[in-house]
């Protein structure tokens, strides 16, 4: 009798009526979106994976181990990750993250010390001032290049971030 109980209870909690009683701080996404690097960028695109081919030819040729070109190409491809493959970036009430083929990372908002800005994107650092680790710690959230009403899009990015990142602008960039 006592597990019928939980079970009933269980699915009145998961029901859509039951929603709006819930606890607001629960997470839920503002914003989602798509960059992909390679085909914004044909010509550096070509020289990337050119670069990418002759290295790892260049491996075959002096060390002669498939193994080692094989290691070689997933170390290389696993580094320009972000430029080969797509990268889906998400804003939520509680983090920023991002993920692409090879990588994720995820930074709560409460952790948002510094916000850096530029032209192609913001930086959310976990530091208060300027740090040797903030390229391996900070994430990136790259602007999309739609239109101005897209989630990715500079505006509505800078809104999200100014409104959950409660932490210092870098003042160059205000």
């Amino acid at each position: 009798m006592t597990n019928e109980a939980t079970q009933d209870d269980a699915s009145r909690d998961e029901s859509p009526a039951s929603a709006p009683d819930r606890d607001d701080s629960a997470e839920r996404i503002v914003a989602e979106w798509r960059v992909h690097l390679l085909p914004e960028n044909p010509g550096k695109s070509a020289a990337v994976i050119l670069m990418l081919a002759v290295a790892l030819v260049l491996i075959h040729l002096a060390f002669r181990s498939p193994w080692l070109t094989i290691l070689a190409a997933l170390i290389l491809v696993g580094s320009l990750s972000d430029w080969l493959f797509p990268i889906t970036y998400r804003l939520t009430t509680r983090s920023a993250s991002y993920k692409n083929v090879v990588f994720r990372k995820r930074i709560a908002w409460d952790n948002v010390r510094r916000v850096y800005v530029s032209d192609f994107g913001v930086k959310l650092s976990p530091f208060a001032s300027r740090s040797r680790l903030e390229p391996f710690r900070a994430l990136i959230l790259r602007f999309g290049r739609g239109d101005a009403d897209a989630a990715g899009d500079r505006g509505a990015v800078m809104r999200i971030v100014n409104t959950h990142a409660r932490c210092k602008r870098d003042a160059e960039n205000q």
